[in-house]
């Protein structure tokens, strides 16, 4: 299955462009003319030209093609989620191709769609197996990167770009299974920092959340970190929990509502939700003011696709996650913001920084082993370090198959004004290392 297949030529041939123009220069950084999503790929021609820039030897047609396999639920309710993780993916293929793979390598990118069935992955992971795609990433929660490692072919590497559990690494729950992006102890830690030091009024929380290990591990240890860093109790005052993909949260808006005690100065609500359902619930409690009764509402996680559905209307909501796209100003972070508009339309979010990571990843691992061969790209994932678009490392524990990275805690709010009608208040960037 190749999602967006339309849409793929155009931002291989924008992303090549843009890297030849932008290699000695800061003209990378220059506005590009929005993509339209409809337009049909460019010629075969047009795609040879623009891949045998100076910037690549040797050229295009002489590189050996090395099949990158993204796997993700992309027809499901996290489509909101996915569908930029699909735009993240493609704009790393383009951008490593355009700089080059040491070794005489180009990525090709294979989507596969596990449509939120973990029975499914037996049947994708197999396709991936005989498509020759040894080298795996994506998997939105944690029971798909635990099914994935189980149905992983001996050769297959599963990058795992998404999911949070901190059972899945320390140990690793295979050989073959490594954690790109942060563990939920690591993002809770930097969201109870920072509500802590933000909001040290509040008396007790509200929560409502996803009936899952994630899910309720997310509130527990974010509110362990908050009581840590402020020395006393942190009280949960009502909670919520509702089956994962649950859309209609009618019943608990009203139940939430009729629960509320002491003033609004002294409440918090944290959201263990995440897409399409921290849409629906913000929605469905809009017309009862519910999110105004509270000092502050905080997220670990994806906000961000939530925030561009309700426009000005979403409320102020603290996010924990990896990246936000305007708290940061480098060359390599304006080129993949400029190069990832001009495809979705869109600013990024974090799952497309997680998925344009694990593309880059693969590079650096392929040069550093000086192979593609999967066994030699494992050892040399050991220890690795990649400079992300936040401006710090990515670091690799060879151990525990868990990376550290730069995390970021941003007040996120609608704006009319703003870029996809998002603000973006402040941004908080400590290293998950340090924490």
């Amino acid at each position: 299955m190749k999602i967006n297949r339309k849409i793929v030529g155009t931002v291989m041939v924008l992303g090549l462009t843009m890297a030849a123009c932008g290699s000695d220069d800061d003209s990378s950084d220059a506005d590009v003319p929005a993509t339209d999503a409809g337009a049909e790929a460019p010629s075969d021609d047009t795609v040879e030209e623009s891949a045998t820039s100076d910037d690549i030897d040797p050229p295009a047609e002489d590189l050996e093609v090395v099949k990158l396999g993204q796997v993700l639920p992309f027809e499901s309710v996290l489509a909101g989620l996915t569908v930029p993780e699909g735009f993240g993916a493609e704009v790393g293929i383009a951008h490593a191709n355009a700089d080059g793979i040491a070794g005489g390598y180009q990525f090709e990118l294979v989507q596969k769609d596990d449509q939120l069935d973990e029975a499914r992955m037996n049947t994708v992971m197999r396709e991936l197996d005989d498509e020759g795609v040894d080298f795996t990433f994506g998997f939105q929660i944690t029971s798909a990167c635990k099914s994935a490692a189980a149905a992983a072919a001996e050769d297959q590497i599963v990058l795992a770009s998404h999911c949070a559990s901190a059972s899945l690494t320390d140990p690793p729950v295979s050989p073959n299974f490594w954690r790109l992006n942060a563990n939920d102890i690591t993002l809770t830690k930097a969201m109870g920092l920072v509500l802590a030091e933000k909001y040290p009024d509040i008396e007790h929380w509200d929560v409502v959340g996803y009936d899952y290990e994630v899910g309720r591990s997310l509130w527990t240890n974010t509110q362990s970190a908050i009581a840590d860093d402020l020395g006393r109790e942190v009280v949960t005052e009502q909670e919520f929990w509702v089956p994962i993909g649950e859309q209609d949260f009618s019943d608990v808006v009203a139940a939430q509502s009729r629960g509320l005690t002491g003033d609004k100065e002294t409440r918090g609500l944290f959201l263990s939700t995440y897409g399409g359902g921290t849409t629906a619930y913000l929605q469905q409690a809009e017309p009862l003011g519910l999110t105004d009764e509270y000092a502050v509402i905080g997220q670990n996680g994806a906000y961000w696709e939530t925030a561009i559905a309700l426009g000005e209307r979403a409320p102020l909501l603290e996010s924990a996650y990896e990246y936000f796209w305007s708290c940061q100003s480098n060359e390599a972070n304006d080129r993949f913001v400029a190069d990832y508009e001009a495809l979705a339309g869109t600013k990024p979010d974090t799952g497309a920084y997680q998925a344009y990571t694990s593309v880059m990843w693969y590079k650096a691992a392929i040069e550093k082993a000086g192979s593609i061969d999967p066994a030699d790209v494992q050892a040399a994932f050991a220890d690795l370090q990649l400079e992300t678009l936040v401006g710090d490392t990515i670091d690799m524990n060879g151990d525990t198959h868990q990376a550290t990275q730069p995390l970021t805690v941003a007040p996120l709010f609608g704006d009319a004004d703003a870029p996809d009608q998002v603000g973006i208040e402040s941004c908080t960037i400590v290293h998950s290392r340090d924490l």
